[in-house]
């Protein structure tokens, strides 16, 4: 995850990775599928208004996805209209750069596919004060009412990846009585990079 404490330090080292994304891939490949089916995968209960956070790694289980593995994570929930999922993908190491876009399949009660809507993801800078501390990216998704299993794995990436706009930062400092702002860093456009695994926080809400 990443802090704003250190916006400066990401600004300067942004793109650097303690494991590059291709290695992480290559990580993957070597993983043995879990199942053949996707009514074989572990469900966990998921209740509405019910918030819980999760790493999508090397500690998952692996599946072929429309031919290619990824990781997973499965819940079972409600049947119900008008729901909806929250998702945050935080990053991976101290800096602003690799991340996991998820994508989520949504399965009847017969663990039949039902169409639904891709997750769009936007970059969130962290707050010091209120909010999340964390830079992330965000994203949200409409869940189709005969939806009873929900399944996070990797987007492809034949989707272009995101880019994070920071906003300029700075401080008040005082001159005698005049308040005057210091900028300590300048707003700053950084290409990011998708990876296979990542740590999501998901809501489910209505």
């Amino acid at each position: 995850m990443r802090s704003l404490a250190t916006a400066v330090l990401a600004t300067a080292l942004a793109g650097c990775h303690a494991i590059p994304a291709a290695e992480r891939e290559a990580t993957l490949e070597t993983k043995k599928v879990c199942c053949t089916e996707v009514s074989q995968f572990r469900y966990e209960k998921l209740a509405t208004g019910a918030s819980t956070q999760f790493p999508l790694d090397e500690n998952a289980p692996v599946y072929r996805f429309d031919g290619n593995k990824s990781y997973l994570k499965a819940f079972e929930i409600d049947e119900a209209a008008n729901r909806g999922l929250t998702v945050k993908s935080y990053f991976n190491g101290p800096l602003i750069g690799q991340y996991l876009h998820p994508a989520v399949l949504f399965l009847d009660r017969q663990f039949k596919p039902l169409p639904g809507s891709p997750l769009n993801m936007q970059f969130v800078q962290g707050r010091m004060f209120g909010g999340d501390s964390n830079a992330h990216m965000f994203g949200g998704v409409r869940i189709p009412s005969a939806t009873r299993y929900v399944v996070f794995y990797k987007q492809s990436y034949a989707l272009p990846a995101a880019v994070a706009q920071l906003r300029p930062e700075g401080s008040i400092v005082m001159a005698g009585t005049t308040p005057i702002y210091m900028s300590s860093s300048s707003g700053k456009r950084i290409e990011l990079e998708r990876a296979p695994i990542g740590e999501l926080a998901i809501t489910l809400v209505r």
